[in-house]
Order: C-alpha cells, then structure tokens, then sequence
C-alpha cells in the first residue's frame, strides 16, 4: 500500500510540474494550450516520476542524505532553463505549442541529469566510507550542474538586454569571429546603464545561489557519517550492512532508471528553440573547417581551376566596405551630401552605379564568405568545393594583393581569413600576427599603404577591405569629417563623408597607375541605422540587405571591351545580390572557369534576375518581400 501510495505521489508531482511549467507559460504569454508531442511528455513525466521516486526513496530510508538539495538544485536548473524560452515567447508574441514543449521537455531532462550527477559520489564513496572526497566531489559536481543552465540562461538574457531579439547561430558565429576592441565598441553602441545594471544584478543574484548551493553540497553528511553520529564511532565500519547494502544498491538502481529515461529525452527533444543557436553555431564552425582544410586540394581535385582571356592585362581594384546602408548616400538620392565625391562620378561615362544592389546576408563573415567564392544562394556546391576570387585570379596568373583595416584574427580563424591568406602579399594594418592591437587606424591608412606599393605583374588583383560605417560610428573618422552632429544618425552619415573621402582617394592614386582598369565597390552588408540598430539577423528588415553597388573603369578598358561595359550599364537597375559578385568578377577579370555561373553574371547581356528569384539571408528570404 505505501509503495502505491508513493508511486501516485511521484506522478502527481510529476504532472504538477509540468503544468506549471508548460500551461504557466502558455497562459501567460496567451500560446495555444496543449501538451506537445505526446512520446516527449510521456518520456517527460516518466523521467519526472523517477527523479522523485529517488527522492523519496532515500528521504524513507533512514538517514537521509541530501535528497532536499539536488531537489533544489532541480528546480533552480528549470527556473534557469525557462529564461530562454520566456525571452523566446516575449520576442515572437507567440510560439506553436510544439517548439514551447520541445524546449520545455529538454530542460526538464537536462535538470534531473544534473540534479542526480550528485548523487552519484555518496553511493560510490559512502560503500568505502570515503567522507570527505564525496563531499569535495558532490560539491563540485552541484557548481557545475548550476553553472550551465546560469551559463545559458545569462547568455540569451544578455543578449536580449542588448539586442531585444533572442541569441541565434548567425549571433554566436558573428561573436565568435569578432576581436576584443570590435565586441567593446558593439557593447559601448548598444549597452544602457539600465541594462548593464540588470545584468549585473542578475549575474550577482544567480552567483550567490550557486555559492550558496555549493556550500550546502560541501556541508552535506554522507550515509556513514550519518550512521556513527552520536555513537562516538570513529571506526570507517559500517552497521548493520545487509540494510545498508540494500539501500545502495535500491538507491543506485533507481538512479540508474532516471538517469538512462532522462538521457533518452534528452537526446530525443535536442532540437528545440534552446538548442537550434548552439547546434546552428557548431554547424557554422564545421563548415568553415572544411572549407579551410579543403583549400590545399580544391587545385589537386579541380586541376587548374582557371584560363585567361586575352586582353584583360592591368590592374583591377575591389574595394569591400563595411555596414554601409545606400539609402544613407547622396549618390543613391539621400537628402545630406554624404557621398559629394560619387555623386559627382555619376556623370562620368564610365561610371556604373547599381540601384538594387543587396546583400546576401547581414553578417559580414557569412556574406564575403558568399561574395567572394563560387558559393552562393543559387548553388548547392558544398562550401568546401567552392574556390574563392583570389584561388582563380591566381590561377589565371593574376599577382594577387589584399590590404585590410580590419583584424585578421579572432577566437576563430574564419574564411575570409582564409581567402586573405591565399594572396600573394596580405597586409592587415590593424593588427599583428594572432594578437588584436589597441591601435585604430581609420581608412584613409591604407591609402597612405598604397603608395607605398609596387606592383610588379602584367594582371593584378588588389582587394582592399575597409571598416567602413562599422560602428562605433564615431571612431570611423577624424574630427575634420564631424559635419552632421552628433546624433546616432548624424555619426553615421559623418562617417559615410569620410568613406567617400577614402574611396576617392583610392580612385585618385589608381588612376595614376599606367596599368590602371576598374574599380569595383561593394558593401558586405547594409546597417539599420534609422531603426537604431546595427545589422543582426536577428532584427532583420530590408534595410539591412540595401548596399551600395558601383564600378569604374579606365578608358582603356571600355574601349578594348565595350560589350562589358555596354551590358553592366543597360543592367544597372536590376536586381543583384552580393554572393553573385564572384561571378561577375570573373567575367570583368577576363577569367574563365567551370565556377562561374553565367546566371549570376550581371555584366552579360542574358542578366535577367528579378527579385523573385534573388534572396537573402543565404537563402531564408525572398527579396520579393521588399516589394510587399
């Protein structure tokens, strides 16, 4: 009778707790009712029913050990793993009663993985009256089981605090990729007093809890101690061990069974909405590797990866700027003459300007690593098969040079490292070999670089990446280019003035070259800058995909090809996203190789991309939506 009695107990607790966790949440934030997919909440009320089951076991096996604390321990490792799904719900209004419970029945299985880990030290060092290590460890293990859901929780709160938007793959890889100065300059743009002080707050609260709970483990009495106290026993001899034999083995059996039924749903619910960021990121991470450990055999597997055409002897400039938003340029009609310079280029004959340029995503590394390869949107080549613009222009005997004002290194070498590395001659001016400096060079340092360098080659292909309107804004430009104000728009047209003032001066010293062809620019990704925001995915409008297009070409080169020429200007106003631009840089180069996709070639007279077919996000959107 007492065991039925305690088996209807450990349910009845069971279905408490995941109603208050699963309809407390659903009413709350007013999502449909229901329970999710139906083998998960099994699984889930199984899992819960012997986590309690334990509890109750050892209460009811005289001494009791601990069972109050991995209780809490339990409950505070939910509480945690509710914060993201709560941030989740708060951003979206409404989330489908699948995701809510997914999300839900993980965590619950995660808690009782964590709460029980514990345990395990008592049993094994209680059977060798080892008391002081199975304190030690117990403790330790109670910090840890605290430490991730505070861990993960603090990081989606965090984020939110910064953001308003919920932590993603795209997020984490951005962060993963960014240096020291870059994070602090995006924290100084985004952080309030208000929130820094939440957060703070927060982290000290959760800080205290696990102090408090790792304390609690450490004081904790084992089952031997539990035994000799008050008999003056100091002898490690156990009494009365039948009994004490059973309770290990009953108390390790049934951990067993929890353990074993909560690992199952764990695996089982490991997509969900907590877990999608961290999966996407490690996907994120793995095929960049590849990307970088194939770029030894990609010549070997595709033999020679391009030909030269006749006639395309010269030099050839790609500039890349950085979060520069087209509706923000003078030249794209912007009511301030933020671009006075191009602006004026416009009139020149051999001036192209494109005016439905986009970006195909909004983070930097995901977007070059698209622009400048043979991988887009449009192809299904893994990213590891695809040569990068720098493999092929070398491949058709171009000497290659690429100068950077942006840091080379971060906690992950990324691709577009890779593709830097590739170059005859790299020359990252802000920062040194595997270290970021504090050193802040603005733009208009690689224009000094320039003059210092000497080409040496019959074709050349000279890549500089600039920082751009990456905020701080305020940090992109002397005090000279402080023309607008001081208001976040105000910086960031300041900083478009100064960008014109570069590329000008870039066009300046090229045109001077005897060998000089074209300059191409392309921004990377576009900024929302009038919604106040930067360009996370994860507050995604259009805005953040609209980027500045242009080209300019020597005389020489519209003569000696005109058709080029002719076709890029009777194709200036379609549609054209930035991952396309390996393509139609091949085509200006003079380069032909099986990676070129002549559908992506906007310089050919066939171009006929429309916004229906174009996309963003890598692949996610359809520009198509700009037009609703």
């Amino acid at each position: 009778m007492l065991v039925l009695k305690n088996i209807l107990s450990c349910f009845l607790w069971a279905l408490i707790v995941l109603f208050l966790s699963i309809f407390g949440l659903e009413i709350a934030f007013q999502s449909p009712l229901g329970i999710g997919l139906f083998k998960f909440f099994l699984l889930t009320l199984i899992a819960l029913s012997c986590f309690r089951g334990l509890v109750i076991f050892i209460n009811n096996a005289p001494p009791p050990v601990g069972s109050s604390r991995s209780q809490l321990l339990f409950y505070l490792s939910l509480l945690l793993g509710l914060v993201p799904v709560t941030i989740y719900i708060a951003v979206a209004g409404s989330i489908s009663t699948r995701s809510l419970t997914t999300a839900i029945y993980w965590f619950t299985g995660v808690s009782i993985v964590l709460a029980l880990i514990p345990y395990i030290p008592w049993i094994f060092f209680s059977k060798l009256c080892k008391d002081n290590v199975a304190r030690v460890i117990s403790a330790v293990l109670a910090f840890f089981g605290i430490a991730i859901p505070a861990f993960l929780s603090l990081s989606f709160f965090a984020y939110y605090l910064v953001s308003g938007s919920v932590l993603s793959a795209d997020t984490l890889l951005a962060i993963a990729q960014t240096n020291n100065n870059e994070a602090l300059e995006y924290l100084k743009d985004n952080m309030t007093v208000g929130s820094s002080l939440l957060f703070v707050v927060a982290s000290l609260f959760i800080l205290c809890l696990m102090i408090f709970l790792t304390k609690s483990f450490s004081q904790q009495q084992t089952d031997h101690e539990a035994s000799n106290k008050g008999t003056g026993q100091i002898s490690p001899t156990c009494t009365d061990a039948k009994k004490r034999r059973i309770r290990i083995f009953g108390t390790a059996f049934i951990l067993l069974l929890a353990l074993v039924i909560s690992s199952v749903l764990v695996i089982k619910a490991s997509k969900n909405i907590i877990t999608k960021p961290l999966i996407g990121f490690a996907q994120g991470l793995k095929l960049y590797k590849d990307f970088k450990d194939a770029a030894l055999d990609r010549a070997h597997k595709f033999g020679s990866l391009a030909v030269e055409k006749d006639g395309f002897n010269g030099l050839y400039i790609l500039v890349i700027g950085e979060s520069q938003n087209r509706n923000h340029m003078s030249a794209y009609g912007y009511r301030r003459e933020t671009t006075p310079w191009l602006s004026k280029m416009r009139n020149d004959p051999d001036t192209i300007v494109f005016s439905k340029a986009y970006s195909n995503h909004t983070h930097t590394v995901q977007a070059l690593t698209y622009a400048l390869t043979s991988k887009s949107q449009y192809n299904n080549f893994p990213l590891q098969d695809c040569p990068s613009l720098i493999e092929v222009a070398k491949s058709a005997g171009f000497k290659t040079y690429w100068m950077s004002n942006q840091v080379k290194l971060s906690a992950w070498d990324t691709p577009i490292t890779l593709i830097a590395s590739m170059a005859d001659r790299q020359e990252f001016i802000n920062s040194n070999a595997g270290e970021d400096t504090s050193t802040v060079f603005y733009d208009g340092e690689l224009v000094n670089r320039l003059k210092n360098l000497h080409e040496d080659g019959s074709r050349v292909l000279l890549v500089l990446h600039l920082m751009g309107n990456h905020g701080v804004y305020e940090e992109r430009y002397p005090r000279g280019f402080d023309k607008f104000g001081r208001t976040r728009v105000d910086r960031y047209d300041n900083s478009m003035l100064y960008n014109d003032a570069v590329v000008k001066d870039i066009y300046e010293w090229a045109k001077k070259q005897p060998n000089f062809m074209s300059l191409i620019y392309v921004a990377d990704h576009s900024e929302g800058v009038d919604r106040g925001v930067g360009h996370d995915s994860n507050q995604f409008d259009w805005d953040l995909t609209e980027i500045p297009f242009w080209m300019i070409f020597s005389d020489k080169y519209a003569k000696e090809h005109p058709f080029i020429v002719r076709n890029l200007k009777k194709n200036a106003d379609r549609p054209f996203t930035n991952d396309m631009l390996f393509d139609t840089m091949s085509s200006v180069l003079g380069i032909e190789s099986n990676f070129k996709d002549d559908k992506n070639d906007i310089s050919t007279e066939s171009y006929s991309r429309t916004l229906k077919e174009l996309k963003t996000l890598h692949g996610e959107k359809s520009l198509e939506g700009i037009e609703k």
